[in-house]
């Protein structure tokens, strides 16, 4: 019978952790390494917190060179420059010539005022300009002058008056209404309805004896002419300015007592 077998294996201590399995050389290789990556992480981050942009450093601080003492100039206000561009202030000419006779307008009985004596007269003769000023521009003119009239009507009307004598005159031009005229013999002026200052009243005109004549738009030939008796009253509001220093027509008012009426 055979020798018998004995086995030999066995089982060894438990397995050691690594750390205690490493030499001594080992962990010091290891603490070295450590040390590296701490120094290189140090100086990557003071370089890049100690200067942000591409410029170079100069680490030489430069002075601040303080201002030079300027006199200080006054700045304009809104104020200033609201007057000079946006809201100027218009200025007139005062009038040449104002009316004397304002603060001597006595009033009657019946509340009626009335200007000392002369004004009336100042009235008539303007109404009397202006009709003399009409024949010699286009009547006693050949041609018939339409720029001169106008300047008669500026000179001697004015308000609704002017617009009216400016658009007859405009159509006078064209043709469209006859070229006539009045000349009466006798004629009586009376200022009525005075303003308590003065400067406005209501002229009346009445006419008698007069012809009435037509003439060529153009060439200012006479066409015809026949009599008239008498004009009515012709209504005249009258307004006194003191630019020009005389009394205009200033809007035609009615005609009371016309022929045929």
């Amino acid at each position: 019978m055979s020798a018998q077998h004995k086995p030999t294996f066995k089982l060894s201590a438990a397995k050691r952790p690594v750390y205690q399995r490493l030499t001594p050389l080992a962990w010091g290789l290891i603490g070295l390494s450590v040390l590296v990556v701490l120094l290189a992480i140090t100086v990557v981050g003071l370089g890049a917190s100690a200067r942000p942009t591409a410029e170079p450093w100069d680490p030489t601080p430069t002075a601040t060179v303080p201002p030079s003492p300027t006199e200080a100039l006054p700045s304009p206000t809104a104020t200033e420059w609201g007057q000079e561009w946006i809201t100027p202030t218009p200025t007139e000419e005062p009038p040449c010539c104002p009316a004397w006779w304002s603060d001597q307008m006595t009033q009657d009985e019946d509340g009626r005022w009335w200007p000392p004596e002369g004004v009336e007269e100042m009235v008539q003769e303007a109404a009397e300009a202006q009709h003399d000023g009409y024949r010699a521009a286009v009547i006693d003119t050949k041609p018939p002058d339409y720029d001169a009239l106008e300047q008669v009507y500026q000179d001697w009307t004015s308000g609704f008056q002017l617009q009216g004598v400016l658009t007859q005159t405009r159509d006078l031009r064209q043709g469209t209404i006859q070229l006539a005229f009045l000349d009466w013999q006798t004629c009586i002026y009376q200022a009525q309805q005075w303003s308590e200052d003065g400067l406005e009243c209501t002229l009346g005109i009445t006419c008698q004896d007069g012809t009435y004549s037509t003439y060529d738009n153009e060439t200012g030939e006479l066409l015809s002419q026949e009599p008239r008796e008498r004009s009515g009253i012709i209504l005249y509001r009258m307004r006194y300015d003191p630019r020009s220093g005389h009394w205009k027509m200033n809007d035609f008012l009615e005609i009371l007592n016309a022929p045929g009426q």
